[in-house]
């Protein structure tokens, strides 16, 4: 019940702030049942859910689809090496995004994976070096356009 409030609450929020507060909630609750034995019982369709949450198409779940993958990637990475090539292209999605929250995410996805997974897993994530960093360059060049 719990569970799917999180998410019914996530598609509702408008505000940025509160809907990363509930995304690092879906993040560690999943996290911490998925890591319990016979855990993965518990909250089965965490990652179906994230998945389609992204393939809305919506700007702000699209960014809260990341944002929640990157939380988890933290905590086990294991459970995400079944969907490798899945999240590779979530994240080139991401980060060829118009959207800059929508990029910011995936960068951080991008992060949260070559910093958890072994080096030999992060391999395909090479590819997106460029993306990333042509992101970050772009976030940059924004703020100093701003005054920040």
């Amino acid at each position: 019940m719990v569970k799917n409030n999180l998410f019914e609450s996530l598609l509702s929020e408008q505000k940025g702030n509160i809907r990363h507060q509930i995304c690092d909630c879906i993040s560690e609750i999943g996290s911490s049942l998925i890591q319990e034995k016979g855990g993965k019982e518990q909250w089965n369709d965490l990652v179906a859910n994230v998945f389609k949450l992204i393939q809305t198409g919506q700007n702000n779940n699209i960014e809260s689809g990341l944002v929640i993958i990157s939380g988890m990637l933290a905590y086990n990475i294991e459970d995400f090496m079944a969907y490798k090539p899945q999240l590779l292209e979530i994240c080139k999605m991401g980060l060829n995004h118009s959207d800059d929250h929508i990029q910011l995410a995936a960068v951080e996805c991008v992060g949260s994976f070559v910093e958890s997974a072994e080096p030999k897993e992060s391999k395909p994530f090479e590819g997106l070096l460029l993306s990333v960093f042509n992101a970050i360059w772009t976030m940059i060049e924004k703020d100093e356009e701003h005054g920040q």
